[in-house]
C-alpha cells in the first residue's frame, strides 16, 4: 500500500521538476508546477530523520510550508498541499491516517483569513489545528502537535510578507473582470470622439469655396479698386470717367480686360474706342493690366495647389478617422467570448516553458483570428519558437494558424518577445526574391517589402530609385516603407500611394522620385490589385496563358497628382506572378530583347520560385555582357 501510495505521487513530482527548470522567477505563474515542487520539497525534508529536541524537524517544516502556500496561494493551494503532506508522513509511518484531513483543514483555514495578513493566516491556521484537539485523548500528544504547529508559525511570522506576496501575487479577480469591462468602454468612447473630430476636421477643409463666378467677381473689383487708386486717382479726368462717365469707363475697362487675357501683350494696341476718346493714361493701364494679371496666374496656381493639398490631406483625415473608427470597433467584441481559449493558451505555453506575459485574442470578419502573444524572454537560447507557435495555438483554438510578425527579445535585444499569429488563408504564396547590384555601384537603388498583414492581405512592394547607388536606395526604402506602413494601419490603396507621392513631391530642394509596383495579394479572398506607378509591367501565369500588367504613369515624386487606377485580378491555385525593374526588362538594350522575359518564365515555370528568380537575374545580366548595367531585381510568387 505504501508503494501505491509514492506511486500515485510520481506525477506530482515530475510537475514539480519541471516548475524547478523555469525558475523562481515565473514560479507564481505555474499551479500544477508550484504545489508539485512544495510537495516535492516537503517530501525530501520528511524523508531525512532530523529532529530538533524532542520533535521531528520534518513535521515542523511541512506545517511551515501549509501555512506558506495557503498565505500565499489561498484556501485552495493550502487545503491541497494540506492533504498531500498530512499524507507523506505514511510512507514510514502508515498509521497515521487523519493527519491529511487535519491538515487540509488547516491550510484551508489560513487560507481563508490570508486578507488579514500573517495574523489571520495564524489564527485560521490554529483554529484548524484545534479541530486535531477535540478528536484526541492524550493531552501529551496534542501538546507536542501544537509544539510543532507553534514553531512553524514562529517562522512564518519571520518571514517577510512581502518575499510571501512576490511569489505568488494576490488577484483580485472581481475587480480584474470589472477593470477590463470598464477600461475598453472608456478606450472605445475616446477613440470614436478622436474619430469624430478628424471627421470633423476632414469636412472642414472639404466645405466648398467661392464658386468661379464670385471669384471672377471678386478679380474685377480687385482690379478696378487698383487701377483707381494706382493709375486714375491723381488724373485731371478722374471726375469726367468715375464720377460722369462711370457706366463707359466701367464697360470699356472690363472689355480691355477680357481682350488682354485672350491676347496677352498683343491687346495693348486694342483699346475700346470709347475707352481711347476719353483715357490719357492707356499706357499706364496697359501696364497695370499686365502685372495685375500676371499676379493672377500666379495666385490662380497657389490656390488650385493649396486645394489639392486640402483635398489630400482632408482624404488623409477621413481614413484616419476610418482607421480609429474601425478599432473602437474592435473594442466593442465581448472579452469573455476568447477567454477559454487565452486561458488553454497560457497553460500550454506555460507547459512547453514559454512563460507568456499577456495573450490577445480577436476574431475579425470571417472567422479570420489574430492571435498576439508577448513571452518572457527565454532563460536559454532557442531557435524553435517561430516552428512550435503555430502548431501548438492552433491545435488549442482549432484552426491551422500562420505566423506573422514576431520579435526576439535575445536576438533583438528587447526586454520581451512578441509574436503574431493569424488564420491561414485559403490560398498560400510562395516567395523567390533575386537581386545583382550594378556594376560598379556600391549599394543597389531597388528596393523590396514583401510582409504580411493582419487583415491576412500580402503587399509585395517593389520600387526601384532615380538612378543608382545609396540616394536611389534611400529614395526608394523610403517609399517602400511609408506605403507598408499605411497599408497596414488600413489606409486605402490608391489615397495611400497619394500620400506617398505628396510626401517626395513635397521634400524642399530635392528632386526624388521613384517607380511603385505593387501587388496586393489577398489570399482569403483569392485575387492580386495592381498599381503601377512609373514601373515595369508585371507577368500573370494562370490558366494556361499570361496577363501582360502594364500601366503608363510616371513615377511618384514628379508631379503633385497623379491618377490611381488599381487593377484587379482573380487568383487560381498554382498562379505564377512574376514582377521586375527596368534592368531586368530591358535585356542586352538591343532591338526586340525587351519581351525576352515572357518566353523565358515560360520555358521555366517548372522551377521553385527562389531558383526562378535567381535565374531570371543570371539571364539578365547573360544579356547585358556578363555584368549588371543597371540593378537587376526579381520577384517570382507562386499561388498554392
Amino acid at each position: 500500500l505504501e508503494g501505491i501510495l509514492a506511486g500515485a505521487l510520481v506525477p506530482v513530482f515530475f510537475y514539480g521538476l519541471q516548475g524547478l527548470k523555469q525558475g523562481s522567477k515565473v514560479f507564481h505563474r505555474l499551479k500544477e508546477e508550484s504545489i508539485g515542487l512544495l510537495v516535492l520539497l516537503c517530501a525530501l525534508l520528511l524523508g531525512l530523520d532530523f529532529h530538533l529536541a524532542d520533535w521531528h524537524l520534518g513535521t515542523i517544516i511541512s506545517k511551515y510550508l501549509i501555512v506558506f502556500a495557503a498565505a500565499s496561494s489561498g484556501p485552495g493551494a493550502g487545503a491541497a498541499f494540506g492533504a498531500v503532506a498530512g499524507l507523506l508522513p505514511g510512507t514510514s509511518d502508515f498509521g497515521r491516517f487523519m493527519l491529511p484531513g487535519i491538515y487540509a483543514v488547516s491550510g484551508m483555514f489560513g487560507g481563508f483569513f490570508r486578507n488579514f495578513g500573517k495574523v489571520g493566516v495564524l489564527i485560521g491556521f490554529l483554529a484548524g489545528n484545534l479541530i486535531y484537539g477535540f478528536s484526541l485523548h492524550d493531552e501529551q500528544v496534542f501538546l507536542d502537535f501544537m509544539k510543532t504547529s507553534s514553531l512553524a508559525l514562529t517562522l512564518f511570522l519571520l518571514t517577510p510578507w512581502g518575499f510571501v506576496q512576490q511569489l505568488n501575487p494576490t488577484v483580485d479577480e472581481e475587480g480584474m473582470v470589472s477593470c477590463c469591462k470598464e477600461v475598453p468602454g472608456r478606450v472605445r468612447k475616446r477613440l470614436e470622439v478622436l474619430s469624430e473630430l478628424f471627421r470633423e476636421l476632414s469636412s472642414s477643409l472639404d466645405r466648398p469655396g467661392p464658386s468661379k463666378e464670385e471669384q471672377e467677381r471678386t478679380k474685377v473689383e480687385e482690379l478696378l479698386h487698383s487701377l483707381v487708386e494706382e493709375v486714375c486717382r491723381n488724373c485731371s479726368l478722374y471726375g469726367v470717367c468715375w464720377e460722369k462717365a462711370l457706366y463707359q469707363t466701367y464697360q470699356g475697362l472690363l472689355q480691355w480686360l477680357s481682350i488682354y487675357e485672350k491676347e496677352g501683350e498683343g491687346a495693348r494696341d486694342h483699346i475700346p474706342q470709347e475707352l481711347r476718346k476719353r483715357c490719357k493714361k492707356t499706357k499706364e493701364l496697359a501696364t497695370a493690366f499686365s502685372c495685375f494679371i500676371s499676379m493672377q496666374k500666379s495666385l490662380i496656381f497657389w490656390k488650385q495647389q493649396a486645394k489639392r493639398d486640402r483635398s489630400l490631406l482632408a482624404a488623409q483625415l477621413r481614413e484616419v478617422a476610418t482607421v480609429i473608427s474601425s478599432a473602437a470597433e474592435d473594442l466593442k467584441q465581448p472579452l469573455e467570448a476568447m477567454k477559454e481559449w487565452e486561458e488553454a493558451i497560457v497553460q500550454e505555453l506555460c507547459h512547453e516553458g514559454l512563460l507568456p506575459l499577456q495573450v490577445r485574442i480577436r476574431l475579425e470578419k470571417g472567422q479570420h483570428l489574430e492571435i498576439d502573444l508577448d513571452l518572457e524572454p527565454c532563460s536559454f537560447p532557442r531557435k524553435d519558437c517561430e516552428e512550435i507557435l503555430p502548431s501548438l495555438v492552433g491545435s488549442l483554438v482549432g484552426q491551422s494558424l500562420v505566423l506573422g510578425e514576431n520579435t526576439c527579445a535575445r536576438r533583438e535585444k528587447r526586454e520581451v518577445c512578441s509574436f503574431r499569429l493569424f488564420s491561414t488563408p485559403a490560398l498560400r504564396a510562395t516567395l523567390g526574391f533575386s537581386q545583382q547590384t550594378k556594376e560598379g555601384s556600391k549599394a543597389c537603388g531597388d528596393s523590396f517589402l514583401g510582409v504580411p498583414l493582419d487583415s491576412g492581405k500580402l503587399p509585395l512592394i517593389l520600387s526601384d530609385g532615380m538612378g543608382s547607388g545609396f540616394e536611389a536606395s534611400r529614395e526608394s526604402g523610403i517609399a517602400v516603407r511609408l506605403l507598408h506602413q499605411l497599408l497596414a494601419v488600413d489606409f486605402q490603396l490608391p489615397l495611400a500611394v497619394q500620400t506617398v507621392n505628396a510626401m517626395l513631391v513635397g521634400r524642399d530642394g530635392e528632386d526624388t522620385f521613384a517607380t511603385i509596383d505593387l501587388a496586393l495579394l489577398d489570399l482569403i479572398q483569392g485575387n492580386v490589385e495592381f498599381v503601377k506607378i512609373g514601373a515595369m509591367p508585371s507577368l500573370l501565369f494562370q490558366d494556361g496563358g499570361i496577363a501582360l500588367v502594364e500601366s503608363h504613369t510616371l513615377p511618384v515624386g514628379i508631379v503633385e497628382s497623379i491618377q490611381i487606377e488599381p487593377l484587379r485580378y482573380d487568383l487560381q491555385h498554382g498562379a505564377l506572378l512574376v514582377m521586375a525593374t527596368d534592368g531586368v526588362w530591358a535585356g542586352g538594350g538591343k532591338a526586340g530583347q525587351e519581351s525576352w522575359l515572357g518566353a523565358f518564365v515560360s520555358s521555366h515555370s517548372y522551377l521553385e520560385p527562389q531558383e526562378l528568380a535567381e535565374r531570371i537575374v543570371e539571364k539578365a545580366r547573360e544579356l547585358q555582357g556578363g555584368s549588371a548595367r543597371d540593378d537587376l531585381t526579381a520577384l517570382v510568387v507562386r499561388i498554392q
